[in-house]
Parts: structure tokens; sequence; C-alpha cells
């Protein structure tokens, strides 16, 4: 996705690009369901992908979308 302006698909207004945190790393989206490892700790499917969130300014809604081209700099 380009760094465009963004129109939000509910409000008509202005969405702006942002990032969620989880825990000490950025949230990332994984393939499939979540697995226990042996543990007790989530078995990681596969690579990840970054995230990045966009947020509308009028009416708050987010979305969200993944892919490497939202890998930090």
């Amino acid at each position: 996705m380009s760094a465009e302006a963004r129109a939000c698909p509910k409000c008509q207004g202005q969405m702006v690009r942002g990032f969620l945190l989880g825990g000490p790393l950025i949230a990332s989206w994984f393939e499939g369901e979540p697995r226990k490892g042996l543990l007790g700790n989530i078995k990681l499917p596969g690579p990840p992908l970054t995230s990045a969130a966009y947020r509308c300014v009028e009416c708050g809604y987010l979305e969200l979308y993944a892919g490497q081209e939202y890998d930090p700099k």
C-alpha cells in the first residue's frame, strides 16, 4: 500500500497511518491458527508480516494491513 491519502470506508473521514504495539514488538500477523508449544507458549506457524494500522480522525475506525512494505526502516 502506498502512503497516499485514504478515505474512511465508514464515514469518508481522513485515515492516518500508525501501528499497534504488542509487548516489546510491533504487532505482527501470522497465517493460520495459534497452537500451544511444549512450554505452553504460542508456537509460531511461520514467518511474520509487520502490520500497519490506519485510523480515521473523524470516527476512530481502524483498518489493519500486513506486508513486508510495513517493516520498520
